[in-house]
């Protein structure tokens, strides 16, 4: 019985060593993403709103708050946050070596959303 502990105590050490620990995306690095899509808006007046609502505490909710009475610029932002997330996500799958190569993992989603599908 003890024999047998030993062995799958050595099998889970050695499953555990394959395992990859995910990092956690830290606030810095969503603040961050949302002054540059800030950056990227077209209309002055929102743009300017969402530099204010940037601006100290409670960022998060007032840059929210904002984009919640622009529906259209509400969903880029969703776009621009969901491709930056990819994006980082297949950058550190490559440098793990999970993954080949971005691009080829792009293509593939993108065609298939492309045909509405």
């Amino acid at each position: 019985m003890e024999e047998q502990e030993e062995e799958d105590e050595r099998i889970v050490d050695a499953l555990m060593e394959s395992f990859i620990q995910v990092p956690q995306a830290d606030t810095r690095e969503g603040y961050n993403l949302m002054v540059d899509f800030a950056a990227t808006v077209r209309d002055p007046h929102l743009r300017e709103l969402l530099e204010v609502a940037l601006d100290g505490r409670g960022a998060f909710r007032r840059f929210r708050d904002v984009l919640a009475r622009y529906p259209d610029e509400r969903e880029r932002w969703f776009e621009f946050r969901d491709d930056e997330t990819r994006r980082q996500i297949d950058a550190w799958l490559e440098a793990v070596g999970v993954l080949g190569g971005s691009k080829n993992s792009n293509k593939g989603r993108r065609s298939e959303t492309s045909d509405g599908g």
